[in-house]
């Protein structure tokens, strides 16, 4: 699997009518565990040089502003879902994250915990059979999270004055 089939299968299990996390999440997992072991593997080592690419304390502001804060496991989150958007919007979003603010409806968060997991229940699905937290332990570390490192870049920190200079548009939109 190349990184243009990756984002193939991303778009092609988007749900039809509104978008929500879960409806894509139930067609993505279906999708994914469908695939043979390698192209698993390959869908996996994919889904996370996409939240490497956007690893950025830049992408992190944009992040606590649409989403009201944002830690550590939050952020892993938000790169997630951001990623099961798809590619053009993904793409757009690293260019310039205040794209957000035209991109999402005001209040609208990004939050992928369950797209973040997804490689590995699909890993267990098609290897044993179920999505049971024992076959964790089985599954190869590249199905598996990864632990997040630190991101590239700098960040203006927490409070409201330098989050308003840095994204004008995505403060005016989503801070509450």
């Amino acid at each position: 699997m190349d990184e243009a089939q990756f984002w193939q299968i991303i778009e092609a299990t988007k749900p039809f009518g509104p978008y929500t996390i879960e409806a894509h999440y139930d067609r993505l997992l279906e999708r994914v565990s469908g695939l043979p072991e390698s192209e698993i593997l390959d869908y996996s080592r994919l889904f996370h040089a996409q939240l490497q690419k956007a690893n950025s304390w830049e992408l992190w502001d944009a992040a606590y502003i649409v989403n009201g804060g944002c830690g550590d496991d939050d952020f892993q989150d938000f790169k997630a879902g951001l990623v099961a958007q798809g590619r053009t919007v993904f793409q757009s979003v690293l260019d310039s994250p205040e794209f957000l603010a035209q991109y999402l409806p005001a209040k609208q968060l990004i939050r992928g915990e369950s797209i973040l997991f997804l490689p590995t229940l699909a890993y267990r699905i098609k290897v044993y059979g179920t999505q049971e937290e024992d076959a964790r332990q089985l599954c190869p570390d590249d199905v598996q999270p990864q632990p997040p490192i630190e991101p590239s870049g700098s960040s203006v920190g927490e409070d409201a004055e330098p989050l308003r200079n840095r994204f004008p548009k995505l403060f005016e939109t989503f801070w509450h």
